[in-house]
């Protein structure tokens, strides 16, 4: 069972083409619009799936983007990067990944994609990569 503190937010999903995807997809291009996210060196787009259950779409845009080893080291046009939970604070994280194994990479930093709140990675003893979106 899961903390009530935390919910559920999104998918990350590492794509050579934002355009791409949306066109190979089920998905339709909704409202939300692709941004650019200069911290990451990707473009970004958020497509609601399903209530407030979201897909994050991230396009490197050079070599010195964050995901684009992994993409071309993948070989696939698109790869899973991580799930992301909505959390209540920097503290609760700390404790959270002490308590749970997780080693915090990178953050707290603002998140362009979501208004400015802050976001921060982790990296669990499954060798995945968790987003903690603060709220």
């Amino acid at each position: 069972m899961i903390d009530s503190r935390i919910k559920f937010h999104h998918i990350g999903i590492v794509v050579n083409s934002i355009k791409l995807y949306i066109e190979q997809s089920i998905y339709f291009k909704q409202h939300e619009n692709v941004v650019y996210d200069p911290l990451q060196d990707s473009n970004l787009m958020l497509i609601k799936t399903d209530k407030d259950i979201f897909l994050e779409l991230i396009e490197p845009k050079s070599k010195e983007a964050t995901t684009y080893s992994m993409l071309q080291r993948s070989g696939k046009s698109s790869i899973f990067h991580h799930i992301c939970y909505e959390v209540p604070s920097k503290g609760y994280v700390e404790k959270l990944c002490n308590d749970r194994g997780i080693k915090i990479f990178w953050g707290p930093h603002p998140a362009i994609l979501f208004a400015g709140r802050e976001v921060m990675f982790g990296y669990n003893r499954n060798q995945e990569i968790v987003e903690f979106l603060l709220y």
